[in-house]
């Protein structure tokens, strides 16, 4: 069941990645590279852990809070945690990518003032 997850982990993560990069490349800003800051993995495996490991590793307390009906929490804590690190990654990324284009458009909008 364990390799099972880590194989999952592993390929939603590549999947985000890869389109992270292509969005970056159609966006104009190849650049800006995709970061797993929160590994999907670590919140999988953290998430079997009793007291909401999780939830505290991807900075959700009502996941970690819910982590203390461990054993029964294991059923919805680590898959919830995987979705939540991916999410945060997105969203690093997106802020990043975003933070780009307002940076290049800027100097563009300035010289037609």
């Amino acid at each position: 069941m364990l390799a099972w997850t880590a194989g999952c982990s592993a390929s939603a993560a590549s999947r985000a990645r890869d389109e992270a990069v292509a969005r970056a490349a159609r966006l104009g800003h190849p650049e800006i590279e995709y970061r797993e800051i929160w590994s999907p993995g670590t919140a999988l495996a953290l998430g079997l852990l009793p007291f909401g490991g999780g939830g505290f590793y991807v900075r959700d307390k009502y996941l970690a809070a819910s982590g203390f009906l461990w054993p029964f929490s294991m059923i919805w804590v680590p898959p919830k945690a995987h979705a939540e690190a991916i999410e945060l990654n997105d969203r690093d990324f997106e802020l990043r990518l975003m933070g780009a284009l307002e940076h290049h458009e800027a100097p563009a909008e300035s010289e037609n003032e």
